[in-house]
């Protein structure tokens, strides 16, 4: 993978030669000798398209040298900014790493003051993607960080999305594949439409790709056949627009995932067909490298139909173009150690296995810290950052806390000054009414008996009674038992109770009795307990009597006992 998406990034945005120029050897040295020649007498944008050529053709750094001097001279910019990023990519594949690093430095640099974010941007994937290869995770690991960074400061979501991208493929690379899929989705969510210009329309086919080889590696076929869809609607717009593919990579490409995704769904036929579809589009000359997901796909196809030999020739074909590209070339040798197997090569199939295990020893002791899990996701930035932020967080919630401590404990001692003083209200209330029926009884009492009415009359016999017995105490009371004792039935008693008490009714009256009697229990005898006075007053539930207590009175029993010791 590396840097090939990024190759046919600037297949688009620069002009190629013919693909019979570049496929033929001989023909393309022919092409570059007549460039030079002709290059000399060339002007402003010719001269510059025919250096270019010359650059492309050859690869070397010193054409890139004269591509870059021809821009300066002509002061074009996009043209040096062009040139500046193929010089880098150059240099990725040739230089020493310590000379890459200070030629990088000064590439970004430059091309971030130019405003020149498309090449900035390829300039630190390419970057990244050689620091990984050479191992040196760290400080891939920082330059992605640096590269989200910088995106993010300049307000670029394409700059972003390829910045988690790199991310996501580093994951992949160290076999993370779970934190491969969130850093990769979380790329394709902030990437913009690739409707809105070449570089998105390449940024999200390179990330579909990747979504697509970490969904197979999860073995989602859900998430393998939506990523592939989507490459694949990303394949058709460019069709719509007539953009050039002169490797034939994208439509092979996606032809290849929606193959893997059908051959998971059992559609072996149609995926069959599909691949075969996709060969029209390879060309000859390029690079096998450009269609690895296609002979993924065709070794796949033809190990589910059992022709090993077919999947053999397939998969020593991506051995040969993962040579020296551990992660992709020792899936490869696993892969054919099975294929082997199931081929009836048992002893071959045990060397390749052997092979694979020493080789994955080896590379367990030189990746080991990588391998530790100690990478970060790109969009939590690095841990100094996040320690800071999350220390400076700490104290916000220890600040939030404590002030909000403060005004619970204010507002409670608000609160209870309020209900303190309702309280007192409400047991002023309650004094002024005890008050109030006194009178109306004394007033009751100096009346003729007989000028009462019979209900009158009975309601005072039973008053009388029950102020002289007590016998609301009793919590087994009953009104049968009442109306014996007044000699009358139970009709007329509650008849009685009911005019003559704003029609409560025999169970309502007693319950108001006896609330009276332990509201005075409370006031008057401190001996007894809150509890205590409940049984004393009739009631055979606790639960009972504090709650028609509160109910009656508007505050609890102990709260009325402390509120009448005020009084």
């Amino acid at each position: 993978m590396k840097n090939l998406l990024i190759f046919f990034a600037f297949l688009i945005l620069c002009p190629m030669p013919s693909a019979a120029a570049t496929s033929l050897p001989a023909a393309a040295t022919s092409l570059v000798d007549s460039l030079r020649r002709l290059a000399p007498t060339l002007q402003g944008k010719d001269r510059h398209f025919a250096l270019a050529r010359i650059a492309r053709a050859t690869n070397e750094i010193a054409d890139w040298d004269s591509v870059i001097a021809n821009a300066r001279t002509q002061q074009d910019t996009v043209s040096l900014s062009m040139g500046v990023t193929n010089r880098i990519i150059c240099l990725s594949n040739q230089a020493p790493i310590d000379l890459l690093q200070t030629e990088v430095g000064k590439a970004l640099s430059f091309l971030r003051s130019s405003r020149q974010f498309n090449y900035y941007f390829h300039t630190y994937r390419v970057y990244i993607n050689t620091l990984f290869t050479a191992r040196q995770h760290e400080e891939a690991q920082q330059a992605a960080t640096d590269m989200f960074e910088a995106a993010r400061q300049e307000k670029q979501p394409l700059g972003m999305a390829m910045a988690m991208q790199v991310q996501g493929s580093m994951y992949y690379q160290l076999d993370l594949y779970p934190k491969a899929m969130d850093a990769l989705e979380e790329a394709y969510r902030v990437c913009p439409a690739y409707t809105s210009e070449i570089n998105t329309l390449v940024t999200h086919a390179l990330i579909c790709e990747w979504l697509c080889m970490t969904a197979l590696k999860l073995e989602d076929t859900g998430k393998l056949t939506t990523y592939a869809d989507r490459y694949h609607e990303n394949v058709e717009y460019r069709n719509e627009i007539r953009l050039g593919d002169p490797s034939g990579h994208f439509p092979v490409t996606a032809a290849a995932f929606r193959a893997q995704a059908m051959l998971r769904s059992g559609r072996q036929e149609e995926a069959r067909a599909l691949l075969d579809h996709a060969l029209t589009f390879m060309r000859p000359g390029i690079p096998a490298r450009a269609y690895e997901h296609y002979y993924e796909a065709r070794c796949e196809q033809l190990y589910r139909q059992a022709d090993y030999t077919g999947a053999l020739i397939a998969i020593d074909t991506l051995l040969n173009t993962h040579q020296g590209y551990f992660p992709f070339y020792l899936h490869d040798l696993l892969r054919k150690a099975e294929i082997l197997a199931h081929q009836g090569k048992g002893v071959e199939s045990t060397r390749l296995y052997s092979r694979y295990i020493a080789m994955q020893d080896s590379i367990e002791r030189i990746e080991i810290a990588a391998r530790m899990d100690k990478l970060q996701t790109l969009y939590e930035v690095d841990r100094l950052k996040t320690e800071q932020r999350n220390s400076f967080l700490w104290f916000v919630i220890a600040a939030g806390s404590c002030t909000l401590t403060l005004i619970i404990f204010a507002g409670y001692i608000v609160y209870s000054r309020r209900l303190h003083r309702k309280n007192r209200i409400l047991y002023q209330r309650y004094l002024e009414q005890e008050k109030m029926e006194e009178r109306v009884l004394d007033a009751i009492e100096v009346l003729p008996i007989n000028s009462l009415s019979k209900e009158a009359q009975l309601f005072c016999q039973l008053s009388e009674l029950m102020h002289e017995q007590k016998l609301f105490t009793n919590p087994n009371l009953k009104r049968k038992d009442l109306a014996d004792l007044l000699h009358t039935n139970e009709t007329y008693l509650a008849n009685a109770i009911r005019t003559n008490t704003d029609g409560k009714n025999f169970h309502d009256y007693i319950t108001d009795l006896r609330l009276k009697y332990a509201s005075r229990l409370l006031i008057e005898n401190d001996s007894l307990s809150v509890a205590e006075v409940g049984e004393k007053s009739g009631f055979n539930s606790s639960s009972t009597y504090f709650r028609v207590f509160r109910e009656r009175f508007g505050m609890s029993p102990t709260y009325f006992r402390s509120i009448s010791k005020e009084k």
